[in-house]
């Protein structure tokens, strides 16, 4: 899941300003109100937590003045913190914790279950941008050994001394479809210089005869797919720790990464540079 996705499933921190049911009417006001301040500085566009270092110490202090005996209060601020961390900062390791501290700590909370499902869903996101990050150019791609949809043997290392565009994409994918003629453009121009092409497709398994019908129809995309019907949990999409569709991999003759998500001139222009290179 992006980040964009986890901010999506984060509640607008304004929207909801009675998230928690506070036994005492006078917290509740009192957090209504840090958050309204929130909510302006967010408006005028602040990002960096130095700018509501006010609003954080009022709500560390509320959260430190609460009796330790009144859970559901301490959760919903907590929570309320956590959802800060998200959506005002995008600092995924804060809200993580405080999301995991919610549904650890106080298991009875109402929120308890979403809580703990947002913070596997940030760890998922944090361990995909790991990977992401490690996947420099100039760096040795890590390779993979699948069986295409053809049946044969799949591996960039199959393909030594070529140049080799991974490609992940989808028929469910709008930007996908609209970059496909320029893909097999490239395919039909280059090919013969040394250009390959992995597909990787993360159709969905039910959708198999859809993707058979595409493939049928778009015969020009010559080049071999893999395919194993597990959407995002596409076990290439995981190891590379893909979040968004098109996404692209360009590897050297040496099995080394010239870029990732390249696109359009971009592409082009990395791969006719990548193919004079011997």
């Amino acid at each position: 899941m992006s980040f964009k996705k986890l901010a999506a499933a984060a509640v607008a921190l304004l929207a909801i300003v009675n998230l928690i049911q506070a036994d005492d009417a006078t917290v509740l006001a009192q957090e209504n109100s840090i958050i309204m301040r929130i909510q302006a500085k967010i408006d005028a566009h602040k990002t960096a937590e130095s700018d509501f270092k006010p609003e954080l110490a009022d709500l560390d202090g509320l959260i430190a003045a609460q009796d330790r005996g009144n859970t559901n209060v301490l959760a919903g601020l907590l929570y309320k913190k956590a959802e800060f961390y998200l959506v005002a900062l995008k600092d995924t390791d804060k809200s993580e914790k405080l999301y995991r501290e919610v549904s650890e700590n106080y298991p009875t909370y109402r929120l308890a279950g979403v809580a703990a499902n947002m913070a596997g869903q940030i760890r998922l996101d944090i361990e995909k941008r790991h990977i992401q990050e490690a996947l420099k150019p100039g760096t040795a791609f890590p390779d993979f050994s699948v069986t295409g949809m053809d049946g044969k043997s799949l591996s960039v290392s199959n393909y030594a001394g070529k140049i080799v565009l991974v490609d992940m994409w989808a028929t469910w994918c709008p930007r996908c479809l609209i970059e496909l003629p320029s893909i097999i453009k490239l395919y039909q121009a280059d090919h013969a210089q040394g250009l390959e092409i992995i597909g990787v497709t993360l159709d969905k398994t039910e959708d198999r005869p859809k993707l058979d019908a595409f493939l049928k129809k778009n015969s020009d995309m010559k080049w071999p797919e893999y395919f194993d019907g597990l959407y995002w949990d596409n076990h290439l999409a995981v190891k590379y720790g893909v979040t968004e569709t098109p996404w692209n991999a360009l590897i050297d003759r040496d099995g080394k990464i010239i870029g990732i998500n390249l696109h359009d001139d971009e592409l082009k222009d990395a791969i006719s540079k990548a193919l004079k290179t011997k």
